[in-house]
């Protein structure tokens, strides 16, 4: 039997079965890193939601979103810093008419 450790990445080939710690069998790793994945992307997606309900009273920046403002700018051809925050693409967006 081969098994994978999800920790160190590395293989053991053995006759007895392990268990407990980061090894997995080969053939359920398929699993275990469709499980990573899913609870990696729930992160991310919380992470999104927590900022996203902070609010500052301006009822036009609190309901448009960082991404809805990077289309917004590519539309128009505007180059910016992707790793800008949403508040100075915002400001780019809207400065941008003028």
């Amino acid at each position: 039997m081969r098994y994978f450790n999800t920790l160190t990445k590395a293989t053991i080939d053995t006759e007895f079965k392990i268990s407990g710690g980061d090894w997995v069998l080969e053939g359920e790793l398929e699993e275990v890193v469709a499980d990573i994945v899913v609870d990696t992307v729930d992160d991310k997606q919380k992470e999104v939601e927590q900022v996203s309900e902070e609010t500052t009273g301006d009822e036009k920046y609190d309901s448009v979103t960082k991404a809805q403002i990077m289309q917004e700018l590519d539309a128009f051809g505007i180059e910016y810093d992707k790793k800008a925050t949403k508040r100075v693409l915002y400001d780019l967006m809207t400065t941008q008419g003028e």
